[in-house]
């Protein structure tokens, strides 16, 4: 299983206040809005795909890979967007930057498979909302 040292990068206003002043407010790659995003790997073959991630904490989450990064000279493998750290748990103070997350590809959520990727990630977070409001 992939892993390596993590960072969050965007937007979101949640639990917490997440501002990320080196990203512009809804700039991914995939075109989504920033509280639909998931994480960002430095590849742009897998922009799109799905991956189980498990954070430091022991929390796992099922992601979306919707922007490219972080660079390669930080040290890092993998950004955790704003939106879903708060769902490993996390907070803005406490995020737990260059400590280690590992991940594995998966197939996208059977109830968004069958749309385009920029579609899943809006559904999917749509659906999220509804889970969190029942």
């Amino acid at each position: 299983m992939p892993s390596g040292k993590g960072s969050w990068y965007s937007q979101y206003l949640g639990h917490y206040h997440w501002i990320d002043r080196e990203d512009e407010p809804n700039s991914c790659a995939l075109g989504c809005p920033d509280w639909a995003q998931g994480v960002s790997f430095y590849d742009r073959k897998t922009l799109g795909k799905w991956f189980l991630v498990t954070a430091p904490n022991g929390v796992q989450s099922l992601e979306q890979q919707t922007e490219i990064g972080p660079h390669p000279r930080t040290g890092r493998k993998i950004d955790v967007s704003a939106v879903a750290a708060e769902r490993f748990g996390y907070s803005p103070r406490n995020f737990p930057t260059d400590k280690i997350f590992s991940w594995m590809a998966t197939d996208p959520p059977e109830e968004v498979a069958d749309l385009m990727p920029r579609r899943q990630a809006i559904a999917f977070a749509n659906r999220r909302k509804e889970k969190e409001n029942t």
